[in-house]
């Protein structure tokens, strides 16, 4: 397991304008400084859904980009596609669980919820459908809380430092998450989980008051 590339970006034309800009749109850097808010020098425009603390770093799996371009062979599966900060080799959805600690040379992060893939990226992508497709598929990534800050760099190891008891992975919170009918021991089971984001846990609280 290690950092294929690590990305950042600036502010460009949202891809639905509106005259909106986006930082989705992400590039391989040398060098990426890591603080507990974020990356340095990387833009966020929108902040009330990405850039605070329990969502500092969005992580995708290259390892899915090969599926990308063999199910849409037109389109430019590159690292960054995603609008994440690192894409990471060796790991998926299926093996990375809410609340693990994760350590890359002295930088340690710990996942805090599910990437949910947006109308952003769909624009991003060129595929109207892609918010129902990454679904469906469970290739949506994941997202970091900083616990200790520093330099990263491609190449970088990435190790498990502590693996979290509830064991929960990102693709099973995407299945509760986003069930069509809403579950409640599933939606109870994650939210008690300590690590998760306050996004998710407001949005599964409410879920769960649907769940009666």
């Amino acid at each position: 397991m290690h950092l294929l590339s690590v990305n950042q970006g600036g502010a460009r034309p949202h891809p639905r304008g509106n005259g909106r800009q986006t930082g989705i749109y992400k590039e391989p850097v040398a060098v990426l400084t890591v603080t507990p808010v974020g990356v340095a020098g990387d833009v966020v425009c929108d902040r009330q859904h990405h850039g605070m603390p329990s969502k500092a770093l969005c992580c995708y799996s290259g390892d899915h980009y090969p599926g990308w371009a063999e199910r849409y062979p037109d389109g430019t599966w590159a690292a960054g596609t995603f609008g994440e900060n690192l894409t990471v080799a060796g790991l998926t959805e299926d093996m990375v669980h809410l609340g693990d600690v994760w350590q890359i040379g002295a930088v340690v992060l710990q996942v805090s919820q599910p990437r949910g893939p947006c109308a952003t990226l769909a624009g991003r992508v060129g595929l109207p459908d892609f918010v129902k497709v990454c679904l469906e598929v469970g290739w949506t990534g994941w997202y970091v809380r900083v616990l200790a800050p520093g330099d990263l760099r491609a190449g970088d190891a990435v190790s498990l430092r502590q693996a979290h008891p509830a064991a929960i992975t990102v693709r099973e919170a995407n299945e509760v998450r986003y069930a069509a009918t809403p579950h409640r021991a599933g939606l109870l089971r994650l939210l008690a989980v300590d690590a998760l984001s306050d996004e998710w846990r407001r949005d599964l609280s409410e879920l769960l008051a649907r769940a009666g």
